[in-house]
């Protein structure tokens, strides 16, 4: 099986937690990078807040979900003013420093 069926069951299991979610505000994805979750998820939210600090992802993300409020800066950095309904964090702290990711997980929470 390769990346097309797993991306699938990745889908399929958030889209069972994002149903079961109590409200569907904000959806935060951190780290999106072409945007292929946050395209699929965005549709169940009233808002999409995607940190994504590459320029090459930041474009491929445009387009793939062009609706999405996209911030540039790294997560701990970023500020956004919304609270999340659900926060995604996916792939991300493989290029966060190990030292760094308590830090990065605790902003994410916050």
């Amino acid at each position: 099986m390769g990346r097309g069926h797993e991306k699938k069951v990745t889908h399929a299991y958030l889209r069972d937690i994002v149903e079961r979610l109590p409200a569907r505000r904000v959806l935060l994805d951190v780290g999106p990078a072409d945007g292929t979750t946050a395209r699929h998820l965005a549709p169940y939210f009233e808002h999409t807040v995607c940190i994504e600090p590459s320029a090459p992802m930041r474009r491929a993300l445009a387009s793939a979900c062009p609706e999405a409020e996209v911030v540039a800066e790294p997560v701990l950095e970023a500020r956004i003013d919304a609270r999340a309904d659900l926060a995604l964090l996916s792939h991300v702290l493989y290029h966060v420093p190990r030292s760094r990711w308590v830090a990065t997980v605790e902003r994410i929470v916050e």
